[in-house]
C-alpha cells in the first residue's frame, strides 16, 4: 500500500511539473502579432494604450530556423495597431529567456543582433522599467530607439513574456506576464515567442492529463502485482 501511495505522489508531482513546462512555438505561430487592448494580448500605457484617439501598440514577430545550421533567427517589430509608425518609439525591450541562458554563455547563445543585447538577469520595476508588474528573467535589447529588434539564437522559441519602454515613457507588456501557459491556454494570446531551452521545435510536451493517465496505469500495474503476490 505504501508503494501505491508513493507512486501516486510521484505521479502527482510529475503532472504538476508538466503543467508548468514551456510550450514550444511551432508552425503558423512562428509568425504572428499581439496588440492592445488586454483582450488582444497587450497592456499598454499613455500613447501605447488603446483608448481615446490613441492607436495602441502592436508587436509582431517572425521566427525561422536554418535547416542546415539549426540557428534560429528572431525578429520583433513594434508599430501602431494599424501598422503605422509608433508616436513613441521603443528604446529598450526586455525579452524573457530560459534560465539555461546565463551570463557566461549568452554571447554564444544570442548572436548577430541589430542592437545591443545585455547579459540575462532578473529585472524588476524601476525608473528604467516603470510599471513592470512582476520580476522577469530576461535579456535587454537596446542601443536604438526604433521599431525592430532582431538576433540569432541556438535556442528554439517557447511562449513567454516581454516588456518594452518608449522614449516618451510609454510602456507595454504581454497580458500573461507573471504567469506561464498551461495545456488549457488555447491560443496563448497572453504571451509571445521567446528563446528558451534547446529542444526540437516539434518535440511533443506531455500534457498534465496525459501524465495523469500514465500515472493511473502505473498504479494499476503495481496494484495487480501486489494482488498476484497475495
Amino acid at each position: 500500500m505504501k508503494r501505491l501511495v508513493t507512486a501516486a505522489i510521484i505521479i502527482a508531482m510529475v503532472a504538476s511539473v508538466a503543467s508548468a513546462v514551456s510550450f514550444p512555438v511551432t508552425g503558423s505561430n512562428l509568425t504572428g502579432e499581439r496588440t492592445t487592448p488586454t483582450g488582444d494580448g497587450l497592456i499598454g500605457t499613455y500613447s501605447w494604450c488603446s483608448s481615446g484617439s490613441d492607436h495602441g501598440v502592436e508587436i509582431s514577430w517572425s521566427i525561422s530556423e536554418s535547416k542546415t545550421t539549426g540557428i534560429w533567427t528572431y525578429s520583433y517589430t513594434f508599430t501602431e495597431c494599424g501598422g503605422s509608425a509608433l508616436k513613441d518609439v521603443v528604446c529598450h525591450m526586455l525579452l524573457e529567456v530560459s534560465s539555461s541562458i546565463t551570463s557566461s554563455n549568452y554571447s554564444s547563445v544570442i548572436t548577430d543582433a541589430n542592437c545591443t543585447v545585455s547579459a540575462p538577469q532578473t529585472f524588476t520595476s524601476s525608473t528604467s522599467n516603470p510599471g513592470l508588474t512582476t520580476s522577469i528573467y530576461a535579456v535587454e535589447l537596446s542601443g536604438q530607439c526604433g521599431e525592430t529588434f532582431s538576433f540569432e539564437s541556438t535556442h528554439s522559441p517557447m511562449w513567454g513574456s516581454f516588456y518594452a519602454y518608449g522614449k516618451s515613457c510609454s510602456y507595454v507588456y504581454n497580458s500573461g506576464i507573471g504567469s506561464y501557459p498551461t495545456s488549457g491556454s488555447g491560443s496563448f494570446t497572453g504571451w509571445i515567442p521567446v528563446p528558451d531551452t534547446v529542444v526540437t521545435a516539434t518535440q511533443p510536451i506531455p500534457e498534465p492529463a496525459t501524465m495523469a493517465l500514465l500515472g493511473l496505469g502505473l498504479i494499476g500495474v503495481l496494484a495487480r502485482r501486489k494482488a498476484a503476490r497475495a
